[in-house]
């Protein structure tokens, strides 16, 4: 009769230890994302709890399922990501300066894909062990990794000839630098000196045409430089229209005639 009332005994403490065992989350919540200049990549966030109304946050194990969709359309980042205690912390709320619990991932630069835009939405939904699922949810994110800007440029430094309404050479300029970016558009900066002017101040042009990979002319226009001396060295901006990310261009320079 001892030994029955010892196993019952045994019994009813496994089933009380058990029964108090951490709850599994029914809620999540404070989805965020953050750039970290410093790293060089995104910290994810998030935050389990029992219920909705829970002010008790867990650190409950799941699969975090993660998306990275530019606005473009391009899926440049999907990962699910096992996450336990360790990826939990005291994360401080930088507007209402209080701390709670928060789950963590950081996604370096490097392992998002390049594309066509630097904005776009992180989807961060989960999985738990018992196959509960939370559904996604759509974050904005910032500073996705841009395609290279592809333009094959002529040799420099370059010699441009400005002819007059005769048709004689009138002033000669030294492009000696051409460079391109793309942040919202392609922007260019052109170096350029002036060999020989008949005039005092004046100004120069250099003509161009932009041509897509099938040769056809994308934009066209002259690059102003001025007003300057003879032996003067300016810079000046250039806007390029129509060229996009993915594509490869070729620029041709040439001579201005009145």
């Amino acid at each position: 009769m001892k030994k029955i009332i010892l196993k019952c005994l045994a019994l009813l403490m496994l089933v009380l230890l058990v029964g108090c065992g951490p709850s599994e989350a029914k809620y999540i919540g404070q989805r965020s994302v953050q750039y970290d200049e410093a790293k060089k990549g995104w910290n994810v966030f998030w935050a389990f709890a029992i219920s909705e109304n829970s002010s008790s946050f867990t650190k409950q194990e799941a699969d975090i399922n993660i998306e990275i969709v530019n606005d473009e359309g391009e899926s440049v980042y999907k990962e699910t990501k096992h996450v336990s205690e360790e990826n939990y912390g005291e994360w401080k709320n930088n507007f209402t300066g209080n701390s709670q619990t928060l789950g963590s991932i950081f996604i370096p630069v490097g392992e998002v894909s390049k594309g066509k835009s630097q904005y776009g939405t992180l989807s961060l939904s989960a999985t738990l062990p018992s196959g509960a699922q939370f559904d996604p949810e759509q974050i904005y994110v910032m500073n996705l990794p841009l395609m290279d800007l592809s333009i094959s440029m002529p040799s420099l430094p370059m010699t441009i000839n400005n002819y007059d309404y005769y048709g004689n050479v009138e002033k000669v300029g030294e492009l000696t630098k051409l460079e391109f970016k793309y942040e919202y558009s392609a922007t260019g900066e052109a170096t350029l000196k002036l060999l020989t002017s008949p005039e005092g101040d004046s100004y120069f042009y250099v003509p161009y045409k932009v041509k897509d990979s099938d040769g056809i002319i994308v934009d066209s226009g002259e690059m102003f430089f001025g007003p300057l001396s003879e032996g003067d060295v300016i810079k000046t901006n250039i806007y390029l229209n129509n060229v996009e990310l993915g594509e490869n261009y070729t620029i041709e320079l040439s001579d201005y005639s009145w």
